[in-house]
């Protein structure tokens, strides 16, 4: 909350955890509203600005009327914004991995999943060059203050990274001042999380190395049968696509490099894969081992680095 002294605030709230659909052939595509259904937007949460005068407004004892410093921002006492939308809301989206947006704006009606022209009461963001900041200036009315939806729209189906997305917001004031303009603040603002089980293998070799065989050991601990999709990309950045297994519920299986080239796992040219695997329920746990063979026909296995990145089923 951005509180000044006479009470003017700035609220930053949190919306529900949005879902992003791993369901097939979408595989961590679109967002999960409602009962289920995958669309192309969301709503990242709401920003409000409430103006403390709520009584009758005896203008021109404006905020920040344009003239000296003998302008008075306060109206018995308590905060109020100037006529003509003159007094602004700052805002700063913090994305750290915007591959699959198309974009982001603030409206104060509901989102959808077309971006509006940008105007004072629907900004659209803009990117900040070399950051992985978004800024957009919203307006705020003198008599009602202001409150904006936070929207964030997906390129169909770019695949989108589980994360969560900051908000820095500021009061800018127009003109001159009694008292200070609200402060900055930052807070975790929207998190975006995965409708299934997903981990990441840093380190697989490939189906040519019989001295270390990579491979991965995959359960389903839920009381539902449904597909994994095991998808890769080379050192090169070569893309390797997804492959699908069925893994029925309480159930355990092994897939070595080997196997996964026979299922259909294009190998890389050179080097090594990190394979992202998703599964279709609930609590998914993936190992990843290495099986040295030594000289003397013996079999060393080494359990290797996995990240973790399952969420419950929601």
């Amino acid at each position: 909350m951005l509180t000044s002294v006479q009470g003017s605030s700035t609220v930053n709230t949190g919306a529900d955890a949005t879902t992003i659909d791993v369901m097939n052939p979408s595989l961590k595509t679109k967002f999960v509203v409602g009962t289920g259904t995958g669309v192309e937007y969301t709503t990242l949460g709401e920003v409000v600005v409430s103006r403390a005068n709520v009584g009758t407004v005896a203008l021109p004892a404006t905020a920040s009327a344009l003239g000296t410093g003998a302008t008075a921002n306060v109206n018995a006492g308590l905060f109020q914004f100037a006529a003509a939308s003159a007094d602004k809301l700052k805002l700063t989206l913090t994305v750290p991995s915007d591959a699959a947006f198309k974009g982001f704006y603030a409206t104060q009606g509901a989102c959808s999943a077309t971006i509006p022209a940008a105007t004072g009461t629907t900004p659209v963001f803009a990117k900040v060059t070399g950051s992985t900041d978004y800024t957009a200036t919203a307006d705020i009315n003198a008599v009602t203050g202001a409150a904006y939806n936070l929207c964030a729209v997906v390129k169909g189906d770019a695949k989108i990274d589980a994360q969560t997305i900051g908000l820095k917001s500021q009061i800018d004031l127009a003109g001159a001042l009694t008292v200070d303009p609200p402060a900055v603040t930052t807070a975790a603002f929207h998190v975006l999380k995965y409708n299934g089980s997903v981990a990441k293998v840093d380190h697989f070799n490939p189906a040519s190395n019989a001295t270390q065989i990579s491979y991965l050991r995959i359960i389903n601990p839920s009381s539902s049968d449904g597909l994994v999709h095991i998808e890769g990309i080379c050192d090169d950045g070569t893309a390797q696509p997804a492959i699908s297994l069925n893994l029925e519920a309480g159930k355990a299986v092994l897939r070595t490099a080997q196997q996964l080239k026979t299922d259909g796992l294009v190998q890389c040219s050179t080097g090594k894969s990190r394979l992202i695997v998703t599964g279709e329920f609930a609590g998914m746990r993936v190992q990843n081992f290495l099986r040295n063979v030594t000289a003397d026909g013996s079999q060393i296995n080494t359990n290797v680095n996995t990240n973790d990145m399952n969420t419950s089923s929601l």
